[in-house]
This record gives structure tokens, sequence and C-alpha cells, in this order.
């Protein structure tokens, strides 16, 4: 059958021009007695024999019970210069109901804006697409810079998902009917003819349908489904701040909750089996007969499955690639290995075994439950170690230097503050017009000009071990 090969709606035979619904149970057609909105119905008009005729269906195959979700208010919002507040977890992930409408949209933009005839989100081909899905979501949220990688990944992910959806509902099911397959779904109007001719192409090829084989036996080893539906990692951890705010929220309890139902049960008896492990692990955990390090934590130990690289478990979609992985065991313990030879050498210190110490001493916290508290930031400035303790709740930064020089100033300390300013912001804080500098001069000098990164370690531990957080007092006069 000849078509248009533009973008507009191509010709169909009048048969075909009927809004209709094909079904895989049903081998035939049948009329949609849906009613309309009287907006619907003046764009309808009557054919020979008296049905309703829908002037732009596209001929192809209806299977959704409602429309797809166009987010039309978000139109208006960009006209009238309205634009919505972001708020976002400590993983930069966006949550609450604002966080839920800029999902929504920019999966609109990335259906609807980037061509499913492309093969590959990366190809350089929709830069300046992906640059207008960005730009229109800053009309339409207060959103920074910052927020483009997480934005356009998001939409990578989506615009993904989408071309999936499309191949297992309207195009393998119907691959011997190559009529159904000859228009765009009416689902999607917005779906150019020779984008969706060419995407039936690359779908149904002999070397796709192998790797979809290959991904579909994949996803079946999955056994561990969750319950969360749209609202993902981010969403949830979010509900427990609520509901568990003196527990600890890591990787392990996101997994079990995640895998429950309301009533706090399991479904499949598998993941019952593993949150059970979980809990024993954890057991064995607190009273000291098991060792956590690296990315060997108990929901690793009770999947029985390591982390790799570049996989961030129960994070969430747009959690970033390593971003909260921890440094492997028999890395972390080279390290240490390289560290207690240096030590013992009084040689200079790698920025690895720093980096790495940090992670021990964290994970000190993390046990006593003394997160964020404050913030230890060692800076490095010719070639000189320093320590700058930040409690960004008092608005007060300490600084502690080896040598027992005086504050500094420049660069360094317009970046703290700033820092603090903008943590204030981001917690709807005035703060104080300026952040309070103490230099904690009473602290233990190093004896010679090589010792400074000893010093500096030194200083961290002594902090963390300072429950109280009374440090200052100890060594500002000291």
């Amino acid at each position: 059958m000849a078509h248009s090969k533009s973008t507009s709606t191509p010709t169909k035979k009048t048969s075909k021009m009927l809004k209709v619904r094909k079904s895989k149970s049903s081998k035939g057609t049948k009329v949609s007695t849906s009613k309309n909105s009287d907006a619907t119905v003046s764009k309808r008009k009557s054919n020979r024999k008296g049905k309703m005729v829908d002037e732009g269906c596209t001929g192809g195959l209806k299977l959704l019970k409602r429309n797809p979700v166009t987010m039309p208010r978000m139109t208006t919002s960009r006209i009238l210069k309205k634009r919505l507040t972001v708020e976002f977890d400590k993983d930069g992930t966006p949550i609450g109901k604002n966080g839920d409408a800029l999902q929504s949209y920019i999966g609109v933009l990335a259906r609807s804006k980037i061509p499913i005839s492309i093969e590959s989100w990366t190809d350089k081909i929709i830069a300046t697409e992906k640059n207008n899905i960005w730009e229109t979501i800053r009309t339409s949220f207060n959103l920074g810079a910052e927020n483009k990688k997480m934005v356009l990944q998001s939409a990578g992910a989506k615009w993904r998902e989408f071309k999936c959806r499309l191949t297992s509902r309207y195009i393998f099911p119907y691959k011997d009917d190559p009529e159904s397959l000859q228009f765009p779904p009416d689902d999607y109007r917005f779906i150019n003819v020779d984008d969706w001719t060419t995407f039936v192409a690359q779908r149904t090829t002999d070397a796709f349908m192998e790797l979809h084989e290959a991904q579909r036996a994949r996803r079946q080893k999955n056994i561990y489904d969750h319950h969360m539906s749209r609202k993902g990692y981010a969403g949830l951890r979010q509900e427990l701040s609520k509901t568990m705010p003196d527990e600890e929220i890591d990787r392990a309890t996101l997994w079990i909750k995640g895998r429950q139902t309301k009533q706090g049960t399991f479904k499949d008896v598998r993941v019952k089996e593993t949150a059970e492990k979980i809990e024993t692990l954890r057991q064995k955990e607190r009273k000291g007969d098991l060792t956590i390090s690296g990315t060997t934590d108990v929901l690793t130990l009770a999947l029985g499955t390591p982390e790799h690289a570049g996989r961030v478990r129960e994070q969430g979609l747009k959690a970033a690639k390593k971003q909260n992985n921890h440094v492997e065991a028999g890395a972390m313990t080279k390290v240490f290995e390289e560290m207690e030879k240096k030590l013992a050498k009084m040689e200079e210190l790698t920025a690895n075994c720093l980096v790495v110490y940090m992670r021990y001493l964290h994970d000190v916290l993390k046990k006593s439950k003394m997160l964020d508290m404050i913030f230890l930031l060692p800076y490095n400035a010719s070639s000189h170690w320093m320590l700058t303790v930040i409690n960004p709740k008092k608005e007060t930064v300490y600084f502690m230097d080896p040598l027992k020089r005086r504050l500094i100033n420049g660069e360094f300390r317009v970046v703290v503050d700033t820092a603090i300013a903008m943590f204030n912001a981001h917690h709807n804080k005035k703060g104080h017009a300026a952040v309070t500098w103490k230099n904690l001069a009473g602290i233990p000098s190093q004896p010679s000009d090589k010792e400074c990164g000893y010093y500096v370690m030194r200083y961290m531990k002594d902090i963390i071990e300072d429950i109280d957080l009374s440090f200052a007092e100890k060594v500002i006069q000291k």
C-alpha cells in the first residue's frame, strides 16, 4: 500500500480510518464505543454507514485503554513563566510531588522529541534534540546547570524503555501480520511514519531477535522482583526516613522494604528466605562475629552475587556509577599495607592513602551513627596538608595546620564559605552574614617539614574518637 513519506498522517483506506482496538486475544477488530468529550467529538465526522471517524487516527494499533501522558499543564506553566521547585535527596535524586512531575515530563519529552529510528542515545545526530529537552525542562523547573547530566541520563533511560515497550507490545505480537505494522500505533500519534517503518525493520532482524532472546533469558534469572511501582528507591528512602527516623536506611533495608507488600509480607518464598538471611547476618555483625569491608556488605553476602564496577544496587536508576561503591577489600588492604610501610619509614603519603583512611574513618562514624554532624576536609596547598573541619549547622569552620600558621585566605576560603551558603539554601535556612573561622592553635605540631600528612590523619582520628565533639574547646587555646 502506498503512503506519504512526509511527517503528516499517511493516506489510509476508509476501512482503516475507524478508530479500532486490536488485541492479542482477538483476531478481528471492534469499534470503540467509549464516550468522548465535546472537544473530541467535534473533530469527528460520520462516514457513509453513520459510524464516527477519527480524522487524527494513524491507522495503526490501539492497545491502551487511556491516552498516554502528555502533561499539557507544563506547557501552560511555561507560557505563564511559572517554574516548579524540585526537592532532591542526599544522593541528588528528585523526590516529592514536583520530583515525580519532573520525571514524568522528562519521559514525555524523550518519547516525543527523539525519533525511535535512532539506534543509540549517544548518536551525535540528536545532540540538538537532547539540548532542546534540557532547555525545555529548565523553563519548567528551577534547576541549575549541575542537573543537566541527571536530566539527560533520565531522558535516555526513558527513551530506551519506550522503545522496548513498543517492541514488546506493538511489534513482536504482530510480526506475522504486516498489515498491523504498516502504520505507527494510534496510541502514539507523534511517531512519524518513516521513523516507524525504520524502527520495525530494525526490531525484526535476526540479529536483534537473537539479542532480545539473550536479554529475556537474563531477565528471567532475576527472582527478586520489587513492588515499588514508579516511586523507586529514592521515593522509598523518603518514605522510610519518615517512618523510621532513628534507624539507618542502608542498601539491605531498601532491598527488603522494596520487596514487601503493604502488609509487610513477601509474595515469593525465595525473597522471604533472603530477607531472613539478611537479618541473620545483621545480628552477627552487631555481635562482632562478622566483619564487613568494601563491597562485601550484608546484602552482597545474602544475595551471593558480588558487586562489580559501575553497578550500584538498591540506589535507583539515577544513582551515579560508582558513586556509592566501596573500595574493594583487596584494594583497601593493599593501600593500608602501603600506608604502614610509609609510616614506618616516614615517607611521603600518596593521596590514595588519605582517601582510604578517610573511608575507614567514615565506616567508624557510620557504626556510631555520627554521620552528617561535621565535615572533614583535608586541603593541600603548595605540597602541604592542612585540615578544615566544617560544622554547617553552627556555620563554623575550624582550621588545623600542623605548622600552626595563621588562618588561610583566598580561593579555598571562598569555596568553603560558598558551600555553607548553599547548604543553608538547600535547608531553607537564612544563615548568618558571615561564616565563623577559628584557628585551632593548640593542636600538636609537626616536628619538621615532612609529617603534615600524618598529623592531618591524626587530627581526623582524634576528632572522630571525641564523641561529644568538644575537640575545638580542648585545643583552641591550648
